[in-house]
């Protein structure tokens, strides 16, 4: 057992001794420390200003109020987990009996000043006679800066035994109800009264401020005069903003996805833009990807025009139709916008300055998408996982086919893929864009749970994002501890111009579906698509009929005819005669092609 102030995987903080254990044993002194933690809270006068104020202390809290305040906080889960006992994880809904009303949540049931998210009303003793109705209005105030979206509302009154062999053993039935918007709520997930147990809560969604709900408690039938009970309400009720931007009360880290990566230690403030791409998330996403360098920043447009526009709503990748050289015959220190008339010495393509990339969420796709360049950072838009606690992955689930993400869990204690980068296996001499033949690593920045022991993970890629047919990259690889943790694998990018790598982490190692993923409650899998720049061909293709692909093909292919083409040729002349129109690449005889 740790204190509050613990932390785990500190020096001195009894690491060797921690021990996961789960039942009874464990939550019954949780609930009892925690239940010490209220009474507390009420003795010491934090009760309604969320500040300590010995004039408002209430030194005896019923018993009632404090488990009313305990069930009125507590947070629903999505399952129950039994991998302990070698089982596997069993779906659960509120109110059913594998959790009752929820995880207990200290943060969400107290107000304390600028450090909660909920305030706190609350009727103690109160007494209803039989077949009366008390009533209770609250107003939703968020002019202090609250911005909470939930009204709960819980009833606990104290039920005297009852006889034994009883069918019908609630001797005193009060019955919860809520009015809001013209619609009458009931308690406990049910559509109409609960007969059958003392606690009642009500949770209504999308509270707005200026509304006002009214409580009801009516004494429906009870066995005596009258019956008290303990009420207690949290929303919004003019209270002060959470203002520990990103920490709860207790000091531990958000369940929120942190929105950097990779934070600087000095961030810059420069109103200029970078001149090199950045690895981390812009602020700003971009609306669309480019895939081509941007075009030259010539406030005149070009003398020359393509004799045929795009069909496709991507930008095309074909080089400009000016076949015409440079007036000036020196290099330039900016990329050209014209293809180079001379095959690189490196047998690489010259696009070299696009430097690393980081993506942005295509529509069209549903997946990230990073445009030529020598590496491409996911960033932020992989964190987290389906719709999981705390973390709810942005335009989930970021697959090619039919792959969905589980949404048990919670973020950052289970598990979840939070970024994917591919970049080039050895760092090289240049930043050349990522070209076919290279060898590349994808490294996975995965959230394991526990020790890991139970966390696997797998790799494929696909050589067109188009149409996938996932390839896996070597073994399925087990996390090698709990907690953040950087998966990789190795391959050697294939042809193809639009690539896609994909990442599958499961709980227990589980066979695929047919479309290579798993779909368990708590399983994550995310596809990454990247540009590659195609290897310059020495012969010229066969096809003499444009790509059917709906994506631009990088060299158009020659023409076949007998007369010369209107456009530059992208390879050799193969024609005895001098073309009429300047070759782009070299003569195939090795000399010069003479210019017209």
């Amino acid at each position: 057992m740790l204190s509050a102030g613990a932390r785990p995987n500190e020096q001195g903080e009894c690491d060797s001794n921690l021990k996961y254990a789960a039942g009874t044993s464990m939550a019954a002194p949780v609930v009892s420390g925690t239940a010490a933690k209220i009474r507390q809270y009420f003795r010491q006068g934090y009760y309604p200003s969320g500040e300590k104020n010995s004039d408002d202390a209430y030194p005896n809290p019923s018993g009632g109020l404090l488990k009313a305040v305990l069930l009125n906080g507590a947070q629903a889960l999505l399952g129950v987990d039994n991998v302990i006992r070698g089982g596997g994880v069993t779906p659960s809904a509120p109110y059913d009996n594998n959790q009752g009303f929820g995880r207990l949540s200290l943060q969400d049931s107290v107000y304390l000043a600028g450090k909660t998210n909920v305030q706190l009303k609350i009727w103690d003793r109160e007494s209803v006679p039989d077949g009366g109705t008390n009533t209770y209005d609250v107003t939703i105030d968020k002019s202090g800066g609250c911005q909470s979206k939930d009204l709960s509302v819980t009833l606990v009154w104290m039920e005297e035994g009852s006889p034994s062999g009883c069918t019908a053993c609630v001797l005193h039935d009060l019955d919860l109800s809520v009015s809001f918007r013209g619609k009458t709520y009931h308690p406990n997930g049910r559509s109409s009264p609960d007969r059958t147990n003392n606690s009642e809560r009500v949770v209504i969604n999308g509270v707005q401020d200026g509304e006002t709900a009214t409580i009801s408690v009516n004494a429906h039938n009870i066995a005596k005069s009258d019956q008290t009970y303990a009420l207690v309400a949290t929303a919004c009720f003019n209270g002060v903003a959470n203002t520990l931007e990103g920490e709860n009360v207790f000091g531990l880290q958000s369940a929120a996805p942190s929105t950097s990566l990779s934070p600087s230690d000095s961030p810059s403030e420069s109103a200029q833009p970078s001149s090199q791409p950045s690895l981390t998330p812009s602020a700003q996403p971009s609306s669309q990807p480019s895939l081509t360098p941007q075009p030259s920043s010539s406030s005149q447009p070009s003398s020359s025009s393509s004799s045929q526009p795009s069909s496709s709503s991507w930008p095309s990748a074909l080089p400009s139709t000016s076949g015409e050289p440079s007036s000036s015959g020196q290099p330039s220190s900016q990329p050209s916008s014209e293809p180079s008339l001379h095959p690189s010495s490196s047998g690489k393509p010259s696009s070299c300055s696009s430097g690393p990339q980081t993506a942005s969420y295509d529509e069209s796709l549903g997946v990230p998408l990073c445009s030529f360049g020598s590496a491409c950072d996911s960033g932020d838009i992989l964190n987290g996982r389906g719709t999981m606690n705390g973390g709810n992955e942005p335009n989930q689930p970021n697959t090619l086919n039919s792959c969905t993400d589980g949404n048990w869990g919670t973020y950052h204690f289970d598990e979840s893929i939070d970024r994917i980068v591919v970049r080039r296996a050895s760092d090289g001499e240049d930043d050349c864009d990522l070209t076919e033949g290279d060898d590349v690593t994808i490294t996975a920045t995965v959230w394991c749970w526990r020790t890991g022991n139970s966390d696997f993970i797998d790799f494929y890629y696909a050589s067109d994002a188009l149409s996938p047919v996932w390839t896996k990259i070597g073994n399925r690889q087990k996390c090698p501890g709990g907690g953040e943790q950087n998966m990789t694998a190795s391959y050697t990018l294939p042809q193809g111009s639009i690539q896609a790598v994909r990442a599958n982490m499961m709980l227990r190692s589980t066979t695929p579906t047919a479309a290579n993923c798993t779909n368990g409650g708590y399983d994550d899998t995310d596809d990454l698509v990247i540009t590659v720049t195609p290897l310059p061909s020495s012969q010229p293709s066969s096809s003499s009929q444009p790509s059917s692909s709906s994506w631009p093909s990088a060299l158009p292919s020659p023409s076949t005819s007998g007369e010369p083409s209107s456009q530059p040729s992208l390879t050799p002349s193969q024609s005895a005669e001098p073309s009429s129109e300047p070759s782009l690449n070299p003569s195939s005889s090795g000399q010069p092609s003479s210019w017209p």
